[in-house]
């Protein structure tokens, strides 16, 4: 009967240790919503199409409502200074060299990997052309607010029937995909 008490107890005792170590242990997460982006990016011949979410308080100054989310009327409303922004913070190159023409269009089609039910995101299309077909792509990806070192951006390239997962960081902002 002793020795059954002796394992009962150090089983307790075992659990409870094993229990404080895990929680002492893991890992802290660096990934806040209010901070996160996520693209999925579709490269092809001579267009590359990406379907971004992001903060909208990166783009305040097109959220006329302040609602937290661009309507397509403000999108459209705010076309130009939209292109001019994005085309500075979410740069895309082509082997050459040669930067892509951006259109920004409003975008309700979220992508398959995130669903969001706040109004603290905004999800935007942005179609970037080349005359002649890219063969290789650099993205330089800068839309982070300023200051926040945990700002991500999660995005998802897919190329054909290639598909490579990122992460864009404020250290970390470039890719180059080589064909």
């Amino acid at each position: 009967m002793k020795n059954l008490w002796r394992k009962y107890w150090l089983s307790i005792i075992f659990f409870f240790l094993s229990l404080i170590l895990s929680i002492g242990i893991s890992t802290p997460s660096f990934a806040h919503w209010a901070d996160l982006s996520v693209a999925e990016i579709i490269i092809g011949d001579k267009q590359t199409a990406i379907t971004l979410t992001f903060p909208t308080s990166l783009v305040a100054f097109s959220d006329d409502n302040q609602d937290g989310q661009l309507s397509q009327a403000e999108t459209i409303n705010h076309k130009t200074e939209l292109e001019q922004f994005l085309g500075k913070k979410v740069r895309l190159t082509n082997s050459k060299g040669q930067k892509g023409v951006l259109k920004v269009a409003s975008s309700q089609n979220l992508p398959a990997n995130i669903q969001t039910n706040t109004n603290t995101h905004t999800n935007l299309q942005l179609t970037y052309t080349w005359l002649q077909p890219v063969g290789g792509l650099k993205i330089n990806y800068g839309l982070f607010a300023p200051n926040v070192s945990t700002a991500r951006c999660l995005a998802t390239v897919i190329q054909g029937e290639r598909i490579q997962n990122l992460v864009f960081t404020p250290k970390q902002r470039e890719f180059t995909l080589i064909n």
